[in-house]
């Protein structure tokens, strides 16, 4: 009996175990406005608070197009995240998106976030966004406008980071 009750309680502790596992590092698609972005978890969710994720890619296909708006907060199995960065190479190659909307949410612009997009002519940074790093827009050739709030450190701009942008301009709102 002793031996029943103490593979029960092992049984018991390893499930409970098991549940706590961390998915940090797994990745999501998740849409958002019709456009199915991928998420990787940057840290875990809570009963009692919110996770975070980055925009780790875009679907790769001729379904994104027009305004992609990256939301403030995606939902995976059940579990809410802020999206608060994006990764290298998050949304490139895609032949149909004209504007890209950045979620207060998100401090950085990495390098390379948004590169070879010949349709994009607009990114709109909302209030929150501080800094963007060197080559963060690269082939985008009809990008005319990047849209940032007067809070944005626009001393991180240099012709670098729009290499192959001819028409970029940084606009302060």
């Amino acid at each position: 009996m002793k031996k029943l009750l103490l593979l029960l309680a092992a049984v018991l502790v390893a499930s409970a175990a098991f549940a706590q596992k961390s998915i940090v590092g797994i990745t999501f698609g998740f849409k958002y406005q019709g456009d199915e972005l991928y998420y990787k978890v940057t840290s875990d969710a809570t009963s009692s608070s919110a996770g975070t994720v980055a925009v780790t890619s875009c679907v790769q296909s001729a379904s994104l197009s027009g305004t992609v708006t990256i939301p403030d907060e995606v939902k995976h199995k059940g579990k809410t995240y802020k999206v608060t960065s994006l990764e290298k190479n998050a949304i490139v190659r895609d032949h149909n998106i004209t504007k890209i909307v950045v979620t207060g949410n998100i401090k950085n612009i990495p390098s390379s976030a948004f590169c070879n997009l010949p349709e994009l002519t607009t990114i709109y940074c909302e209030s929150g966004v501080e800094t963007c790093s060197t080559s963060a827009f690269v082939d985008c050739p009809k990008l005319k406008t990047v849209s940032v709030s007067s809070t944005f450190d626009k001393s991180h701009f240099d012709n670098t980071k729009f290499e192959g942008c001819p028409k970029a301009k940084v606009v302060r709102r």
